[in-house]
């Protein structure tokens, strides 16, 4: 489980105004699609920030495209529903 245990720490930071908790999943090609969806849907209904690496580097963008079907790894987390967040 992806984000086990994450329920209990925001629990334990809401006393401390300025910490802000976010989920920080790596990249659309560090994890798989359905770990992104349940991630996103996690972090819309807890209203947390989103922290991500997207089109680092030419390498990446080339196999991400590969992958998904000629997408880059913007088009991607748009089409996951990360910039409606």
């Amino acid at each position: 489980p992806i984000l086990e245990g994450f329920d209990q720490f925001l629990e334990q930071v809401k006393p401390y105004p300025l910490v802000v908790p976010a989920v920080a999943p790596h990249s659309v090609y560090g994890l798989r699609r359905d770990t992104w969806e349940r991630i996103l849907e996690y972090t819309a209904r807890h209203d947390l920030l989103v922290h991500t690496h997207v089109s680092e580097t030419r390498e990446e963008v080339a196999e991400c495209r590969k992958q998904h079907g000629g997408k880059s790894p913007v088009e991607v987390v748009d089409e996951l529903g990360l910039w409606k967040q």
